[in-house]
């Protein structure tokens, strides 16, 4: 079976793969050595499963600049602030129409 949200082949299909997810979740924070890219993780697994994780402008601005920031700016925590400041509030963004 596949996962509805981003394709994976699974067995149990999106229903495992939300499980594998939510093991990975419960690892990062019970082992600290997976703290680091705990974000990365949440970021890119939200961005693949939109419907459930991005559903609103807020949340899609928040993930793709979370996992922008992870990935083109070494995640920096000033950065990450900058983004959490500019997205409190009533985030002045639309959510564009996703990709077919």
């Amino acid at each position: 079976m596949r996962c509805e949200g981003c394709g994976l082949e699974i067995d149990g299909g999106t229903g495992a793969c939300q499980a594998e997810f939510e093991r990975l979740i419960a690892r990062d924070f019970t082992d600290p050595r997976f703290g680091r890219t705990h974000r990365l993780l949440v970021d890119t697994y939200s961005l693949q499963h939109p419907d459930r994780y991005c559903a609103s402008a807020k949340s899609l601005a928040a993930h793709l600049t979370g996992l922008c920031c992870a990935l083109e700016l070494q995640a920096n925590p000033a950065v990450y602030r900058a983004l959490q400041h500019w997205l409190n509030g009533a985030a002045p963004v639309e959510r564009p129409e996703p990709p077919v």
